[in-house]
């Protein structure tokens, strides 16, 4: 199902499959700043990734010694959510543990997301909660794809990406099974700002570990358009497009791909969260045109 939320300046529409923002616009134009799922390139929208990001190894993964089989990014944006509140502002989407996510993954959780619109920006938030007797784990990102350009008469080497903070980590490679390659890295971003192209994908995402920024924008100093993302608790980036697509994924993460010689446990993972019994976790995104 389809839901719209609107005000004076923006409107959305959420998908309760995944939870899954659907579109964004300015209120007072057509321009439809998210990608929209063409199948020549990519069918998502905005997907959220849990209970991991990337791939788990051969797609299994192993807790207390017992096999699970996990597909890339998890099930959540393949799970239908229940909208459970509504107003003029927000709506609030809840997706709880069943037999099916036990027979992929061992652990009882609640997972909530709200949308809150506010001018013209809007406000994902994140929560986690365990309803297990133990301490859960995982992993969550976020994954939207935004229309670029953002005018005809540009390319995607007319924009780049802005950072708040000086940055200069090194990229990350994907092989084709989408696990992290563990003799593969290169140079990749130094300074505030990372300069765009086709070619930079040809290899695949583009991936940053330990980032310090809390804010990245897509912008073009020819083009009046831009979309920054502020988050929290995501330090890890994934910047991402299939071939000579027209659009750009930029994906603040908690968490990241198995490396392709990883052989341990699940809760052993990179950048895994360990939430204890009774507790709850949260974290934001926040899309401003």
């Amino acid at each position: 199902m389809i839901t719209q939320l609107k005000n004076d300046d923006i409107t959305i529409e959420v998908n309760s499959l995944g939870a899954e923002l659907w579109s964004i616009k300015k209120a007072n134009e057509t321009y439809e700043y998210l990608w929209q799922g063409d199948a020549e390139f990519w069918t998502g929208r905005s997907p959220v990734l849990f209970p991991c990001v990337g791939a788990v190894k051969n797609g299994r993964m192993i807790v207390d010694g017992k096999t699970y089989e996990l597909g890339n990014h998890g099930f959540a944006r393949k799970s239908e959510f229940q909208l459970v509140k509504e107003d003029s502002n927000s709506l609030v989407y809840v997706f709880k543990f069943d037999e099916r996510t036990l027979s992929m993954y061992p652990y009882k959780f609640e997972l909530q997301l709200t949308y809150t619109i506010e001018g013209t920006n809007v406000i994902i938030g994140y929560e986690v909660v365990n309803l297990d007797n133990q301490s859960i784990y995982f992993q969550i990102g976020t994954h939207p794809g935004f229309y670029c350009p953002m005018a005809e008469h540009l390319k995607l080497d007319d924009y780049y990406l802005a950072f708040n903070k000086e940055e200069s980590s090194r990229r990350l490679f994907f092989d084709d099974a989408n696990l992290l390659v563990s003799s593969k890295d290169e140079a990749g971003l130094s300074g505030k700002t990372m300069s765009l192209s086709h070619d930079l994908f040809y290899e695949g995402a583009t991936i940053f570990r330990d980032m310090n920024s809390t804010e990245v924008t897509l912008k073009s100093d020819q083009d009046s358009r831009f979309v920054k993302l502020s988050y929290t608790k995501m330090p890890y980036l994934g910047v991402w497009q299939t071939s000579d697509a027209p659009y750009l994924c930029i994906e603040p993460w908690h968490g990241i791909s198995d490396e392709d010689n990883y052989s341990g446990d699940f809760i052993k993972k990179e950048m895994m969260i360990e939430l204890p019994v009774n507790k709850k976790y949260n974290c934001q995104l926040k899309i401003s045109l």
